[in-house]
């Protein structure tokens, strides 16, 4: 369902032609604004939802990668660079994470 939800914005963003500073900009800002109020979160219900800004901001400009890849790429090797990009973003999620002792 992660991958899906991308796919829909990037769609939008091909079919109707806008610039990618549209996305990306308004994207980046929230971002970085939500990462400034996680420095400063007085609460753990503060910082939950800064996180969540944080989440937001990076799906505005995540969305666009699809985008970006369908243009960058020839059509007969767009399925090629999709695996490759979703793979990457999965490489992460799987790597094992350090045990506290």
């Amino acid at each position: 369902m992660n991958a899906a939800s991308k796919d829909v914005p990037a769609d939008v963003v091909k079919e109707k032609g806008g610039p990618a500073l549209v996305w990306v900009l308004p994207g980046l800002a929230l971002f970085t604004l939500a990462s400034g109020l996680c420095g400063l979160a007085p609460s753990l219900g503060w910082l939950v939802a800064a996180r969540g800004l944080q989440g937001l901001g990076a799906a505005l400009m995540l969305a666009l990668t699809m985008a970006f890849v369908g243009e960058a790429v020839p059509k007969a090797r767009a399925g090629s660079a999709m695996g490759l990009l979703g793979s990457m973003s999965a490489v992460p999620k799987s790597a094992p994470r350090p045990r506290p002792d």
